[in-house]
Formats: C-alpha cells, structure tokens, sequence
C-alpha cells in the first residue's frame, strides 16, 4: 500500500487574484492517467487597488475559507 501511495504525486495550484483565491489538486500516476480532485474557487477581501489593504481580513480569506 505504502509503494502505491509513493508513486502516485499531487499537486496542488494556488491563484491569489484581486477579486478571487483559487485551487486545485491533481493525482497523477503517470503523464497520460491524471485525475483532478478537487478545484475551490472563493472571493478575496482586504485587497484594494492591487494592494492589501487589510491585511487580517485578506490573511482569513486565505486561511480559512468558508465552504460556499
């Protein structure tokens, strides 16, 4: 079980936008057999004019998204 688990990888992409936090992992076992678990979209606050304009509030969107 342990050898099954190693040689499959997951990766995992972040997208920190203006207006949106984005994410999605991926398991590939090899090039051709890829499978996408699970993708999380989730608006930004405390970002304004391409700046953090409050930093507590912009740290909790990315900590600890809420499950909409």
């Amino acid at each position: 079980m342990l050898n099954k688990i190693m040689s499959e990888k997951y990766y995992c992409g972040v997208d920190i936008g203006s207006q949106k936090l984005k994410v999605g992992i991926l398991k590939i076992k090899n090039p051709t057999d890829m499978e996408l678990l699970g993708a999380y979209e989730h608006k930004i606050y405390g970002f304004k004019d391409n700046a953090v304009s409050d930093l507590a509030e912009f740290s909790e969107c990315i900590l600890a998204p809420s499950p909409n």
